[in-house]
């Protein structure tokens, strides 16, 4: 039983979910990336922030942070500072959709989810990163210490899992979410 101090995102469960969480999503991130560098720096040229010498660099910057953030998430000492440099690339992110909304540049892909996945910005995309930012808040949390049961680890592992559906699931209707307003649109 947990604390009466301790709320429930010091949870073993939920921090250990939420750790693995946001590896697995930086991890998806920076394997897109690199199997398609060229076409990321593209994305990092449409969003339009930086001079045309920096996106080569920004690009290699970029995913270095990514992988870097996967292997201190899944290194406990350094699991404070994955979270932290998690929170910010994630907040870094949504300033660059947040300005090119703004701009009114809504056709340029966000870059998240690779060729097979390409999706324009949106406001979805702010909310979607800033419950991912929560996500990686949970993630650096320091969880409480109590009895870890087997029923602990199947919650955990099922918890992964639909937490990992959930977010494939939500790129895949963010992905077709243009198609589906010209189809509607189309039928009235």
């Amino acid at each position: 039983m947990m604390s009466a101090m301790a709320g429930w995102w010091h949870d073993p469960v939920v921090v250990t979910v939420s750790r693995l969480v946001v590896a697995l999503l930086f991890a998806t991130a920076a394997g897109h990336k690199l199997r398609n560098f060229v076409d990321f720096q593209d994305t990092v040229e449409n969003y339009d922030l930086l001079p045309h010498d920096l996106l080569a660099p920004a690009a290699v910057l970029v995913i270095g942070l990514e992988v870097g953030i996967v292997a201190a998430l899944l290194y406990p000492p350094a699991v404070p500072v994955g979270s932290t440099a998690a929170m910010a690339l994630l907040s870094a992110y949504i300033v660059a959709i947040v300005i090119n909304l703004a701009r009114g540049r809504r056709s340029i892909d966000c870059g998240c989810g690779g060729q097979s996945l390409r999706q324009p910005i949106s406001e979805w995309l702010v909310l979607r990163n800033l419950a991912l930012v929560g996500v990686a808040w949970l993630a650096g949390g320091s969880p409480i210490f109590r009895d870890v049961s087997a029923w602990d680890y199947l919650v955990g592992l099922f918890a992964l899992l639909a937490l990992s559906c959930l977010y494939v699931a939500t790129e895949h209707l963010l992905a077709n979410a243009p198609r589906t307003r010209e189809l509607v649109a189309a039928h009235d």
